[in-house]
C-alpha cells in the first residue's frame, strides 16, 4: 500500500514538473531587468526609450539583432543604436563589423560604454533595409528567413555598479515631439514631419546679414534605371519675394542618414544678406515617422527642417497682418458669397496677397481666392491646397495662404468665393483661428507704397468723362477699357457692381451663361439704381449657342446708356457652371460670367 502511494506520489510530481516546464516554455525567458529593456519585438516596428543621465556614467548593453540574409556581405535588417538628444549625434550602434554572427542570421553584441551627463534616446528597428525584405518567410518557419529571428530579438542596457538610481533613469511618457531637436538657437523646426502630402512652411525676414544653420533629414528616392534620385520628402529655402530656390536637398550635397538607403540627410549654413525668405519641408504618401515602410533614419525624430541661428532674434517671423497696413481686404466672408474689388495699378508694384478659406484634402476649394488681370482676364494668382497651410483643426479644411504677387501697370480684380457652408458666421467644422480673415486682403510688400500708385476703383471714380461719341464702328471685344470682369463663376455666385455713367456711354458686353427654353439660369442684367428698371438682359433671343450643351449660351453686343447710375448683375443657380459642368462645357469655359467694356471715355 506504502509503495503504490509512494508510487503515485512520483507520478504526481512528474506531471507538475512536465506542466512547469510546458508553462515555462510557453512564457518564455522571464524579463531581463536594466535601465532600458526592449523585449518580445515584432518585424515592421520601431521600438524607443529614453533615459536621463546627471553625470557620467558607465554603461553595459547587451543586443540580439538579425542580418538580412547569410551572405557576409549581409546589411542588418533588425538592431539597435543610442542617439544624444541635444547634439542628434549617435552614441552607440549595431553595425556588420560591430557584431557577431550567431546562429543562422542572428546578430549578437556585448558592448560597454562611458557617457556623459545629459538626455538619450535608444532605438530598436525591425523593418528590414525595403519594405521587400520582409518578404519572403515560409509557412511554418519551414524555411529559415531574418523575420524568424524576432522572438530573439532583445536589448538590455544596465548601469554599471557605480552608477546609482539618482545619476541614470529612464524617460516615461514621451511625445514624438520631445525628441524632435529643441534648443535656444532653434528659430524654426518642421520636425517630426508626420503628415502625408504635406508642405510646412515658415516665412520670415532678416533685418541684417545672417548665417544659419540647416539640419534636414528626409528621403529622397530613386525614379528609374538610371538610380536618378528625386526629392520625396526635403526641405528648400528660397527667397519668398522671387521665388528663386536658394537651397534645396539634392543626392550631391546630402549624406546617408542611415537606415534605409533612401534616407538622406543635410547639415550645413547658409549666409542670408537681409530680406524676406520662405523655409519648408515638403512630404509625399510614403515613409514617415509612423509609417516607415522601411528602417528609418539615425535620427528619426528630426525627420524634416531644422534652422539654427547665431542671434535668433535677428530671425523674425513674417506675419502681414502685425507688420503691414491692407490694401484691400475682403474678410467675414459668410456662405453662399462672392466678394470682389478691382483696384488700378499705376506704377509696378509689389504685393502681398492673404487668403484663409476652405479647401479638402483632395484639392477640391471651397472658399478660395485670386487675382486676375482686367485686360486679359488672366488669372495672376489663385489659392490652391498645394501652396496653402492647414490652420487650426486640420480635417476641417481650413487653409491659409500667403503669395507674393508682381504687378504691372494696370487694373485688376481680387476676389473671393464662398459655397454653401462653413464660413464666416456658420462654421460647421471647426472654427479657424482668426476667423475674422476669412476671405482675402492684399497688402504691400514695402512697408509703404508711393502715393497715387495703387488705388481701388470705387463708384464715384467709375464716371466717364468722354469726348463726343465717334461715328466709326463700336472697336472689337478687348480693345476697351474693362469696366467690369466676373468670369470663372461657380455654382451659386452673385455678382453685384454699381456704376456711374456722367453721358452718354456705349457699353460692350460679353457674357456667357445657361439659358435655355425652360428658363434662365445663369445670366446677367443691368438695373437703373435709382428705380430697379432693366436696361438689359441676357435672354434666349440675344445669345447664341457657345459650344456644348445646348443650354451654354453668350452675348456679345454694344449697348448705348445715358448718363446716370446703374448696377450690373450676373447670377448662378446651383448647378452646370465654372468648374462643374455636368453635361458638355462650353467652347470656353474660363468665360463663365460678364465682361463689360466702356468704348468711350
Amino acid at each position: 500500500m506504502k509503495r503504490q502511494r509512494l508510487v503515485r506520489f512520483q507520478i504526481f510530481l512528474l506531471f507538475v514538473a512536465m506542466g512547469l516546464v510546458v508553462a515555462r516554455v510557453l512564457m518564455g525567458p522571464p524579463t531581463p531587468q536594466g535601465l532600458i529593456v526592449f523585449t518580445r519585438l515584432e518585424p515592421g516596428r520601431l521600438e524607443h526609450a529614453g533615459f536621463v543621465l546627471d553625470g557620467r556614467a558607465s554603461l553595459f548593453v547587451e543586443a540580439t539583432g538579425s542580418f538580412e540574409n547569410l551572405e557576409s556581405s549581409s546589411p542588418l535588417a533588425a538592431y539597435a543604436w543610442i542617439l544624444r538628444r541635444d547634439t542628434r549625434e549617435v552614441v552607440w550602434q549595431m553595425t556588420p563589423t560591430t557584431v557577431t554572427h550567431g546562429q543562422g542570421t542572428l546578430a549578437h553584441i556585448r558592448d560597454s560604454l562611458s557617457l556623459p551627463a545629459g538626455t538619450y534616446d535608444v532605438f530598436f528597428t525591425t523593418y528590414g533595409t525595403s519594405p521587400q525584405a520582409r518578404e519572403g518567410a515560409s509557412f511554418l518557419s519551414l524555411r529559415h528567413h531574418w523575420t524568424s529571428d524576432a522572438d530573439r530579438w532583445r536589448l538590455v542596457l544596465q548601469p554599471g555598479q557605480a552608477v546609482t538610481p539618482s545619476i541614470a533613469r529612464p524617460l516615461l511618457q514621451e511625445r514624438d515631439e520631445d525628441l524632435a531637436p529643441h534648443g535656444a538657437h532653434i528659430t524654426w523646426s518642421s520636425a517630426p514631419a508626420r503628415r502625408a502630402q504635406h508642405t510646412d512652411v515658415f516665412l520670415f525676414q532678416t533685418r541684417h546679414p545672417i548665417e544659419l544653420t540647416l539640419y534636414a533629414v528626409g528621403e529622397l528616392c530613386e525614379v528609374d534605371a538610371a538610380r536618378t534620385r528625386t526629392p520625396c520628402d526635403f526641405g528648400w529655402l528660397e527667397n519668398a519675394t522671387s521665388d528663386r530656390r536658394l537651397w534645396e536637398m539634392t543626392w550631391d550635397n546630402t549624406e546617408p542618414a542611415g537606415g534605409s538607403e533612401a534616407n538622406r540627410y543635410f547639415r550645413g549654413r547658409l549666409t542670408l544678406p537681409p530680406g524676406l525668405y520662405r523655409a519648408g519641408f515638403t512630404t509625399n504618401d510614403r515613409h514617415h515617422p509612423g509609417r516607415w515602410h522601411a528602417n528609418p533614419p539615425l535620427d528619426p525624430a528630426a525627420w524634416g527642417l531644422t534652422l539654427y541661428a547665431s542671434d535668433p532674434a535677428a530671425v523674425t517671423r513674417f506675419d502681414p497682418w502685425t507688420l503691414r497696413t491692407p490694401l484691400v481686404s475682403l474678410t467675414r466672408v459668410p456662405s453662399d458669397a462672392l466678394r470682389s474689388a478691382q483696384f488700378v495699378v499705376e506704377e509696378p508694384v509689389r504685393l502681398i496677397a492673404y487668403a484663409l478659406g476652405e479647401i479638402s484634402s483632395g484639392g477640391s476649394r471651397y472658399d478660395y481666392a485670386w487675382v486676375e488681370n482686367n485686360e486679359s482676364g488672366e488669372r495672376l494668382w489663385e489659392m490652391t491646397r498645394e501652396a496653402s497651410q492647414p490652420v487650426g483643426d486640420e480635417d476641417s479644411g481650413n487653409r491659409v495662404e500667403i503669395a507674393f504677387l508682381n504687378l504691372s501697370p494696370g487694373t485688376y480684380t481680387v476676389g473671393f468665393q464662398t459655397d454653401g457652408s462653413h464660413a464666416f458666421g456658420d462654421w460647421r467644422k471647426a472654427e479657424p483661428p482668426h476667423a475674422e480673415r476669412w476671405g482675402v486682403t492684399l497688402f504691400p510688400l514695402p512697408e509703404q507704397l508711393p502715393p497715387g500708385v495703387f488705388r481701388v476703383i470705387d463708384t464715384e471714380s467709375a464716371g466717364i468723362t468722354a469726348a463726343p461719341l465717334p461715328e466709326a464702328p463700336p472697336p472689337p471685344p478687348g480693345t476697351g477699357r474693362v469696366l467690369l470682369r466676373r468670369t470663372r463663376l461657380g455654382n451659386d455666385a452673385r455678382v453685384e457692381f454699381p456704376f456711374t455713367l456722367a453721358r452718354p456711354t456705349r457699353l460692350r458686353i460679353t457674357a456667357l451663361g445657361e439659358i435655355s427654353t425652360s428658363g434662365t439660369y445663369d445670366y446677367g442684367w443691368i438695373e437703373q439704381a435709382d428705380n430697379g428698371e432693366t436696361v438689359w438682359k441676357m435672354t434666349l433671343q440675344n445669345t447664341r449657342p457657345a459650344g456644348g450643351d445646348d443650354r451654354n449660351r453668350r452675348f456679345d453686343g454694344v449697348l448705348t446708356l445715358p448718363p446716370g447710375e446703374y448696377v450690373a448683375y450676373f447670377k448662378t443657380d446651383f448647378s452646370h457652371a465654372y468648374g462643374d459642368f455636368d453635361d458638355g462645357a462650353p467652347d470656353d469655359p474660363a468665360a463663365w460670367g460678364i465682361v463689360i467694356e466702356l468704348l468711350d471715355e
